[in-house]
């Protein structure tokens, strides 16, 4: 029973930081065990970002090998910087996903895991560009979980990656003080 409250737990409200990112673990630390594999493909992002655009964004998986029934997404925007601070705004366009901020980062995650159709499952939101990026790049980490819906964490596997691409506007205006004077 309670394995089944965990799944539904996790199959309505994922772990929040489990992109695969350098910063964040993956969802293999609970899930595993099977060879489920497939090719995930990201578009709407920029070959180079602009300030203050609202991209349309896709995530789509198709299955290259077994028969999962569903699959759960988790993606994060991060600026270049040993940070990897938040980058943008993430927007829902749908039921099926919602955003969650945990470590001063902003997540898309799925709301409920999606049936996979034809070996096939995607998932459409929107991503507004911040005015100014730090260190100009923008990185983008992304997992998702192939699951057999057997109501455990048991018999799936996740499927991660990243892009990155440059941010066109001014950087942020930083200043250093070298040398301070106290007038007495």
């Amino acid at each position: 029973m309670l394995g089944m409250l965990v799944w539904l737990g996790n199959n309505f409200n994922p772990p929040t930081g489990n992109t695969g990112a350098p910063f964040n673990g993956n969802c293999n630390s609970c899930h595993s065990g099977n060879s489920f594999n497939g090719n995930i493909t990201v578009t709407g992002f920029p070959t180079t970002a602009d300030p203050d655009v609202l991209y349309d964004i896709n995530v789509t998986m198709q299955v290259t090998n077994g028969n999962p029934v569903k699959a759960g997404m988790q993606l994060v925007v991060v600026d270049g910087t040993v940070n990897n601070g938040n980058c943008g705004d993430l927007i829902e366009s749908s039921a099926d996903l919602f955003t969650e901020f945990t470590g001063g980062r902003e997540y898309m995650e799925h709301r409920n895991g999606k049936n996979i159709s034809g070996g096939t499952v995607s998932w459409d939101f929107q991503w507004r560009s911040p005015m100014s990026v730090p260190g100009n790049t923008v990185k983008v980490y992304y997992i998702v979980n192939l699951c057999n819906n057997a109501n455990g964490s048991q018999g799936d596997n996740p499927v991660w990656d990243n892009l990155s691409f440059p941010f066109s506007g001014t950087p942020p205006v930083t200043a250093t003080i070298s040398q301070t004077v106290n007038p007495s």
